[in-house]
């Protein structure tokens, strides 16, 4: 987890983003905040396993919270950045998951989302298995954030991590919530084609 961060705060450095103040949504132990830590960021973590908060706590003297991407109950506004790694895969109830990012993140505050992108690497469990709810494309996510009001400032296929695969996302909370924007998208052209999925 360190050592993936590390490769994030890099990627993040080419946007020229100061620290601030950053929620690591699903952090499991939290270990992806140390080198955000150790660049001036003020750290909090949520993840919805027991152990794992207790370990990032205790052992790792981390500031984690025991919580689900859709019950969080941090103010409104709080945080400058969200990181959001694998996760919205995995949450129940996506509605719920957005509106709640949406509180907690300031307007224009960050949201980076790490999800896979149908390029399968490693076992077919990983992806294909009864804890993702959901899959994702390009054209998805950018429907996704559209939806609840970001505006997207990177795309990439770039391992940034070190693994292949992945499709990352940065956008920007923006103040306005648009279904017609949505709807203009789609009209657009910005769909997935059969062959595609």
């Amino acid at each position: 987890q360190k050592n993936r961060a590390e490769k994030i705060i890099k990627y993040l450095q080419r946007f020229k983003i100061p620290p601030g103040k950053m929620l690591d949504l699903g952090c499991a132990v939290g270990a992806t905040m140390i080198p955000f830590l150790k660049n001036d960021w003020h750290c909090v973590g949520v993840s919805p396993e027991e152990d794992s908060v207790k370990t990032g706590r205790e052992e790792l003297g981390l500031d984690v919270h025991l919580g689900e991407a859709e019950t969080m109950s941090f103010s409104e506004g709080l945080f400058d950045f969200i990181l959001c790694l694998g996760v919205l895969a995995h949450c129940y109830d996506l509605e719920t998951t957005m509106l709640s990012i949406r509180k907690v993140l300031k307007r224009g505050g960050l949201l980076f989302i790490r999800n896979h992108s149908g390029r399968i690497w490693g076992s077919v469990i990983e992806y294909y298995n009864n804890n993702h709810y959901r899959y994702f494309t390009k054209n998805s996510i950018e429907l996704l954030l559209t939806r609840y009001g970001f505006e997207i400032v990177d795309f990439t296929y770039e391992p940034i991590e070190g693994m292949p695969g992945p499709l990352y996302a940065l956008a920007k909370l923006k103040n306005d919530v648009s279904v017609e924007a949505v709807l203009n998208k789609i009209s657009g052209g910005i769909r997935d084609s059969i062959a595609e999925r």
